[in-house]
């Protein structure tokens, strides 16, 4: 009997997805033009991958398991490479729930990056390392061990270690707060003698004895913090910019002075450009206050989306981290982890044509990876999945499984290749998994619409704006200053009342008359300020039942207006070319009113906030 039909997961996600982001962004907008309607209908709805779709080329990754090392954690700590306090401290399962999943086993196998790591950290000579693998991968493991070993083996039963040995950097506090039930679950039994502290903004300046008792291994407030540092300090660089400045801070370093030999920085990634420079210095700033030369510091980064598994990126890589570090280059390795997928017991030369997609989704389970492993096509494509991390676009693996480049940008083609996924995913060989897969599906945020402001515009020739009832050009999901016809854009707004379009600009004066200028519709560091002009225009505003005013009312600097004026409206005629206002008679000349503003309630539209709309 064959098995129930699978989902076709991957497929109807994409496409859901696509479809349901048009319409929330078409019922966002709510525009009344029917040509503006739909022309945004049929572009905001294009294909995943397409320039102007809400959903960029999906990227799939393999999720099979990770390679593991040959010796079991017992083994290690038997050959005392791993301090049997540690193994066992690992291995003892905490009373909290939420400790309990970081038992790590005596009889559990590392991964072999994890083993690879440990073995480069735990040398005599100090050594550094760049772990780069997946999420979920182990990394922390990857520095916490040997670190954790490090301390264990200068530890005494009952004597305290004092003052910071490690420092962790991380980029939010919230993989800083990420970090306590690991380390808690780790050091507990240890008793309070191999500490740690969460320094971050909200850390309390005092707290109650008892409750410091609940968790002796955490320095949970800034007094013990300052009075006894604990030998393991996890941090954020702003913190530790004011711990190397603040005279209530130099207690911390004053009794840390040549202990600190690891700095670990996770999520290595986000150290790019100023911000590099920026941790670099402060780093060297760091060595020098604690009073420890750089040669003898392990430092340790982390990433899962940093390089890629050329001979090239290694070398960037090792150069990375020597210079964020100051660490000698020679001494610096890269570490990655390693995928562990089930070999395929078949013909590998074999090529037999695959029944159609419904025959095969009607078969077991078993049935469908015998009819996988046989086919060439599905054979690419599952070992384009596995290669260098497994990360590939849905372009790339439609070349793999059409063996061309030809094609593969056609919608047809990546429908099926998106079939031969769901399939792949839901079929299996010998009992294991012929592909295990995590899509990773990238959504655009819209920050606006811009239109031409010429309703001669020659690029909307041949679209549905082509319309009499269309009163401008064409028009652009991105910010820009002309269109291709040569003409102006600018922003365009939506009345959230009747769902008009206008545009918004900025009237100035000039030498020789008055000009129009772009409006503002950018969101982000600009936004209080333009709020705060629409704020100061509305001030004494008048109610709802009021009468709509004109844009000449505003005393603010951003202005509406829009195209077919009606006739007891002011109107000005403005070049489309230079925004300036013209006699009527001038070639380029458009005639365009001031719309009428409606003190309403403050919304949203398109990203950016106002007091007043259409």
């Amino acid at each position: 009997m064959s098995e129930p039909q699978s989902p076709r997961f991957f497929q109807s996600l994409s496409q859901d997805l696509v479809e349901r982001s048009a319409s929330a962004l078409l019922g966002v907008y709510g525009p009344r033009t029917d040509p503006l309607r739909a022309y945004l209908a049929n572009v905001l709805k294009k294909p995943h991958g397409h320039p102007d779709s809400f959903l960029a080329d999906p990227v799939f990754e393999a999720i099979f398991d990770w390679k593991r090392a040959e010796p079991s954690m017992l083994e290690l700590a038997v050959d005392d490479f791993l301090a049997e306090y540690l193994v066992d401290a690992m291995a003892t399962e905490a009373d909290e729930k939420d400790l309990k999943e970081y038992r790590f086993p005596r009889d559990r196998r590392p991964f072999t990056h994890q083993l690879a790591a440990w073995r480069l950290l735990k040398r005599d000579d100090p050594q550094s390392v760049l772990i780069t693998s997946g999420t979920g991968s182990g990394k922390t493991e990857g520095f916490l061990v040997p670190i954790l070993d490090d301390l264990v083996r200068e530890w005494t039963p009952g004597q305290p270690l004092h003052g910071v040995r490690a420092l962790f950097l991380y980029p939010l506090n919230a993989l800083i707060n990420s970090q306590r039930d690991r380390l808690s679950a780790w050091t507990r039994p240890f008793k309070g003698d191999i500490r740690y502290c969460l320094y971050k903004g909200d850390t309390p300046e005092s707290m109650p004895a008892a409750k410091q008792r609940e968790n002796p291994e955490l320095v949970g407030d800034r007094s013990t913090l300052r009075k006894d540092p604990p030998p393991i300090l996890v941090t954020n660089a702003t913190m530790l910019e004011y711990m190397l400045v603040r005279a209530l801070d130099k207690p911390i370093v004053d009794q840390s002075k040549g202990l600190l030999r690891w700095v670990v920085l996770d999520e290595a990634h986000t150290y790019l450009g100023s911000r590099s420079a920026e941790i670099a210095l402060l780093l060297r700033r760091v060595l020098h206050a604690f009073g420890v030369d750089p040669s003898h510091v392990r430092y340790v980064a982390t990433s899962a989306t940093i390089g890629d598994n050329s001979d090239a990126s290694e070398a960037m890589l090792r150069r990375f981290l020597a210079d964020l570090g100051g660490a000698s280059e020679q001494r610096v390795h890269v570490v990655r982890g390693e995928r562990d997928p089930p070999r395929l017991q078949r013909n590998t030369t074999q090529d037999t044509a695959l029944p159609p997609a419904d025959h095969l989704w009607r078969m077991t389970s078993e049935q469908r990876g015998s009819n996988l492993a046989s086919s060439r096509a599905a054979r690419r494509v599952r070992r384009e999945v596995l290669r260098s991390g497994g990360a590939r676009t849905l372009t790339q693996l439609t070349e793999k499984r059409l063996g061309t480049e030809r094609g593969a940008d056609s919608e047809s083609e990546r429908r099926k290749t998106l079939e031969l996924l769901d399939l792949a995913s839901a079929a299996t060989v010998n009992g294991q998994p012929f592909l295990r897969l995590r899509a990773h599906l990238f959504h655009r945020t819209q920050g606006g619409m811009w239109a031409c402001i010429s309703k001669r515009c020659a690029s909307r020739s041949g679209t549905v704006l082509d319309d009499a009832e269309w009163g401008y050009g064409k028009l652009f999901f991105e910010r820009r200053e002309r269109c291709t016809c040569g003409s102006l854009v600018f922003p365009m707004f939506f009345c959230s009342e009747c769902g008009k379009e206008c545009l918004a600009a900025h009237p100035a004066a000039v030498e020789d008359g008055r000009v129009m200028m772009p409006g503002d519709l950018e969101t982000g560091e600009d936004d209080d300020d333009l709020l705060a002009e629409l704020d100061a225009a509305v001030e004494g505003a008048v109610t709802e039942e009021s009468e709509p005013a004109t844009a000449s009312a505003w005393t603010g600097a951003v202005r509406f207006y829009r195209h077919a004026p009606e006739p007891d409206r002011a109107t000005v005629f403005v070049d489309v070319r230079t925004g300036r206002w013209v006699p009527r008679d001038t070639d380029a000349a458009l005639p365009f009113e001031e719309a009428p503003l409606y003190p309403i309630g403050r919304s949203q539209v398109l990203g950016v906030r106002f007091e007043r709309s259409l």
